[in-house]
């Protein structure tokens, strides 16, 4: 009866209009001039874009953890954006970590990170699920360097796996060159690209997810 009732709850506000939700970028300009002087918005920048906040609709967005709980100065600071290469069936999503989404240590708290590869590798395969929709099977994380609060980073991820209501799909963590706000990652940037953490997930779309109102 309680599964029946909150899911009759959730369902019901679902279809919100998203159209009345404008929060602004909270990204400092110079920030963003830095980001457009890059490589990789070069490379990206003819690709479809959208933000992560179209995606969650308007009365979900206070409980949605990236909207929400972690959304704001010191946290993420910009609303997400996402690169979709409809193609390749990729996408690389535009992160910037405050200050507040860090340990002791001065390094972003690796929950945080398990939950933006979580959230963007499903992003990148829900378009092939039948009904563009699913869950996480499984994720597999490994984090292989620590990335400094308030730093700028991208999450690339792809599918290499697709049939039916099943998805797999790989990505990675990675710096962007040319996003550097202090010495030791001007210097660590001359090697190239920093990579800190890979990622796989398994999306599935239940049998019964066919019956939700689209």
């Amino acid at each position: 009866m309680g599964f029946t009732l909150g899911t009759a709850s959730f369902l019901r506000i679902w279809p919100d209009s998203i159209e009345d939700y404008d929060r602004p970028m909270q990204t400092d300009p110079e920030v963003l001039r830095k980001w457009r002087r890059t490589r990789l918005y070069q490379e990206l920048k003819h690709l479809t874009q959208w933000r992560q906040s179209e995606k969650i609709p308007a009365a979900h967005r206070s409980n949605h953890v990236g909207q929400g709980l972690l959304s704001g100065v010191g946290k993420l600071e910009n609303d997400p954006v996402v690169f979709h290469d409809e193609v390749q069936n990729s996408i690389s999503v535009v992160y910037q970590l405050g200050k507040q989404l860090g340990d002791p240590r001065g390094y972003v708290n690796n929950g945080v990170l398990s939950i933006l590869l979580d959230e963007a590798l499903c992003y990148c395969g829900f378009p092939l699920l039948p009904s563009r929709r699913g869950v996480t099977a499984r994720l597999d994380l490994e984090f292989v360097g620590k990335i400094p609060v308030d730093s700028t980073v991208v999450l690339k991820a792809r599918v290499v796996e697709h049939r039916g209501r099943k998805c797999v799909i790989s990505g990675t963590l990675e710096s962007v060159p040319g996003m550097e706000k202090n010495w030791w990652g001007r210097l660590m940037s001359v090697w190239g690209v920093e990579c800190y953490a890979r990622a796989k997930c398994v999306l599935v779309e239940p049998r019964w997810f066919k019956w939700l109102p689209v």
